[in-house]
């Protein structure tokens, strides 16, 4: 079969994947992709090492490697992903946002990561620490991203409420957050189908009166 694109030598040769297999002392594919099955442990530890990860990779790299599903990565690894997303703060884009409403928003690294920083603190003053749960009721919007890393960046956990309708909550939706510490809520309106168009800033008290638990509420504006 012939391939319907193939790059140049040069184009080849300045790849990521050149990148990856000159570290790995490899000088083909078919040698790499032979070395990533009989050295699973060894490749994956490399992979690791080359996209920087930070954080501790533990000492197991990949255990139950024959199983699918059910083979495990890095089982005893700690990182924190907000950290190794955040890494970068120049003008590249991070987020390009087309909206429903045919609104466009483009936020570079350092937006997000400004923004991020702002949400973190927060939720930091508010109390909020390791091992709580952060819940959000928030469009598709950049500020949920940012809301999601700064969540992380306080190493608490985060749950999303889109199965929230209409301010009732379905069952599965209030287990995952009856103990929640904070709850976010976007008050302005989403759904550009004018049928489907939702108050969310009621939206957001009825679905908080049915969380008891609840500590706080704040909102999250948009522009």
């Amino acid at each position: 079969m012939k391939p319907l694109w193939t790059p140049s030598r040069e184009r080849a040769q300045d790849s990521e994947l050149a990148r990856f297999m000159k570290l790995a002392g490899k000088t083909s594919y078919e040698e790499l992709h032979r070395w990533s099955i009989e050295r699973s442990a060894d490749f994956w530890e490399l992979v690791w090492r080359f996209a920087e990860v930070r954080g501790e990779m533990g000492d197991r790299r990949l255990i139950d490697a024959d199983r699918m599903p059910g083979a495990r990565w890095f089982p005893d690894a700690r990182l924190n992903y907000a950290e190794n997303l955040l890494r970068e703060r120049d003008a590249a884009p991070a987020i390009t946002f087309w909206g429903e409403d045919r609104v466009k928003r483009r936020l570079s690294k350092r937006q997000l990561y400004d923004l991020v920083s702002r949400i973190a603190q927060a939720l930091a003053d508010a109390g909020v620490k390791k091992g709580d749960r952060v819940a959000g009721y928030l469009p598709n919007v950049p500020e949920a991203t940012a809301a999601l890393l700064a969540t992380a960046g306080v190493t608490a956990a985060a749950a999303d409420l889109e199965t929230v309708v209409c301010g009732k909550l379905t069952p599965e939706a209030k287990a995952l957050v009856e103990d929640a510490k904070r709850f976010l809520a976007e008050s302005k309106k989403h759904h550009a189908d004018a049928r489907a168009k939702i108050d969310h800033a009621n939206a957001m008290w009825k679905a908080r009166a049915a969380l008891a638990e609840a500590e706080s509420a704040a909102a999250i504006s948009t522009p």
